[in-house]
């Protein structure tokens, strides 16, 4: 599913969504748009022509707590020039975001990270 800018929301200027069929079905979580100093990274991402986001879900919704709210397990995809998606990553700062979540397969004990 593709994810586009949300340029009209007056709440949250750097909001993702998150598109099926050409209508929205959500958005990405806001500590994954936005850098710690409210850059809308991925906004800045998938606006430039070479690059390109979507999303895959990969397990069923649930509440963590913490007033994230409702959480869909996804697997984020960016596609565009190596260098571009270097910056991506190091800006989203995968180690230390909240919304990016590591847990460990109980069946094979493997790390499975979830953005």
């Amino acid at each position: 599913m593709p994810l586009q800018p949300e340029l009209g929301n007056g709440d949250n200027k750097n909001a993702v969504t998150v598109l099926k069929e050409s209508r929205v079905i959500g958005h990405i979580p806001h500590h994954l748009a936005n850098t710690k100093n409210r850059t809308g990274i991925v906004t800045h991402f998938i606006s430039k022509p070479t690059n390109r986001g979507s999303v895959e879900v990969c397990g069923k919704a649930v509440n963590w707590g913490g007033g994230l709210g409702m959480e869909i397990p996804c697997v984020y995809i960016f596609d565009g020039p190596r260098k571009h998606v270097d910056l991506l990553e190091q800006l989203i700062d995968i180690g230390n975001n909240p919304a990016i979540r590591t847990e460990v397969d109980a069946d094979g004990g493997k790390h499975k990270t979830s953005m």
